[in-house]
């Protein structure tokens, strides 16, 4: 808990410009909230900013993805997005979506295969109809060989934590299957092949706040434990979830798993000097629906991401870099990006 003195909260008023949801006097109209005005993007305090040559790596969701492509523009290079560590389009939906990973439990996994010398369960290896999968990847393969290359490639692409200086960590969702056979938490959801070919194998575990907390808990432990210098950049994809399997409306679950990971998000971050939350979920969900988001109403329009990565550059970067953002110019190409709307 975290506990802030009388004097302290009335102080802080009169220096946080933001500190309203909407500015308004007693009889005069209350004045438009700061929300869905194209893009919200909002004010940062950052821990820590990096270099111009430091190293980042990024673990998430199809968001950091986006992120990924964004901090390109600015000069970070991502072995993910390397053409040569990219898979077949008959493997995946996207050359790089193969490195998504969605859920605390599976972020877990990966770094202590990657970086504590946990050996990967064979076991967790399965084939269905010809197609093999690994449960930690949303991609199939043709062979199991292939399979155990993209496995081991994924591994090591992560071994460059041992040498960044920060991660980029995107939360994405709290519904994880469990697969009993291999132990293990998986990254995706079986398919209706899985579950009729290995009936009673696999089971939807829906993460509370103490769950995803204890994860992010140990994955900060096992990369500080290869990297004592790495700072931690925690994001939450404000991707919202493509289906449930809980047998809620929709809306209810996504707003539980979001919910459930921005306070974790906040929380971890609030007890550690080298952690920082990075709100792009907030920036993305209160900007206006026809600026965020595509037709599909699930993923960000790019235009979107653009903004709130300069924004983030324009805090957390270099000055070399941030000097040369306009924000202004950023906002108007997404205005002009914008639909026509009748």
């Amino acid at each position: 808990m975290k506990i802030i003195s009388g004097e302290e909260a009335y102080r802080s008023l009169r220096t946080n410009k933001t500190f309203r949801w909407a500015n308004h006097k007693p009889d005069t109209p209350p004045a438009p909230s700061r929300t869905r005005k194209l893009a919200l993007l909002p004010r940062l305090d950052p821990k820590f900013t990096f270099a111009a040559e430091d190293k980042l790596v990024t673990i998430g969701s199809c968001f950091a993805r986006h992120v990924e492509s964004e901090l390109e523009r600015y000069g970070y290079r991502f072995r993910t997005r390397a053409p040569e560590n990219q898979v077949e389009p008959d493997e995946c939906t996207s050359p790089t979506g193969f490195f998504n990973k969605f859920t605390t439990a599976s972020m877990l996994n990966e770094v202590r295969w990657a970086l504590a010398g946990d050996d990967f369960p064979h076991a967790a290896y399965t084939e269905v109809n010809g197609r093999w999968t690994d449960g930690q990847l949303p991609a199939s393969f043709a062979t199991l060989e292939r399979a155990m290359q993209i496995r081991a490639r994924v591994q090591d692409i992560l071994g460059d934590i041992r040498s960044a200086q920060f991660l980029v960590l995107t939360l994405g969702l709290v519904e994880s299957w469990f697969d009993s056979e291999a132990n293990v938490y998986m990254n995706t959801a079986p398919t209706a092949g899985h579950i009729s070919k290995y009936p009673g194998r696999f089971h939807v575990h829906v993460l509370d706040y103490r769950e995803n907390m204890r994860h992010l808990e140990e994955i900060y432990e096992t990369v500080k434990a290869a990297n004592p210098g790495l700072r931690l950049i925690v994001t939450v994809s404000p991707v919202p979830l493509g289906a449930t399997f809980t047998g809620q409306d929709i809306t209810v679950a996504n707003t539980y798993s979001k919910s459930t990971l921005r306070a974790v998000a906040g929380d971890f971050c609030a007890a550690r000097e080298d952690a920082d939350y990075f709100p792009s979920f907030e920036a993305v969900t209160e900007s206006a629906p026809p600026a965020a988001w595509m037709d599909d109403a699930i993923h960000v329009r790019i235009e979107l991401v653009r903004c709130v990565i300069a924004h983030f550059m324009k805090h957390y970067g270099p000055a070399s870099l941030a000097d040369q953002i306009d924000p202004v110019a950023v906002l108007a190409a997404l205005r002009a990006s914008m639909p026509e709307t009748t």
